[in-house]
């Protein structure tokens, strides 16, 4: 499933490396990854139509996941977007991002 950054989006490759788009997911402590990949875990378990709502943080964790993106951030969501995530047989095999965030984030 091709994914890449768009343009514009808050995780340019002109931020610095300090910013947390761009800390690789191997670079994070032991309980961190593991909440992460419980996330994961559970979002492929769904065999139902669910609807989650959430902070733009597990938004992230799922997405990248899902698409085995290297950096903790994707995306950020504009408030109250919808991002969309079909799975078959445990894997994802659409996923439709809801609107970005339009105001700067300053990290």
């Amino acid at each position: 499933m091709p994914f890449s950054l768009r343009p514009g989006s808050g995780c340019s490759p002109q931020l610095s490396a300090a910013s947390p788009c761009l800390m690789n997911i191997s670079d994070l402590p032991q309980e961190v990854l593991a909440w992460r990949d419980g996330i994961i875990n559970k979002t492929l378990s769904f065999t139902n139509n669910t609807i989650i709502f959430s902070h733009f943080m597990v938004i992230n964790t799922i997405v990248s996941g899902l698409i085995k993106h290297s950096e903790i951030m994707y995306f950020y969501p504009d408030y109250t977007s919808v991002t969309q995530i079909t799975l078959k047989n445990n894997k994802a095999i659409k996923i439709s991002l809801g609107d970005e965030k339009k105001t700067v984030i300053n990290l």
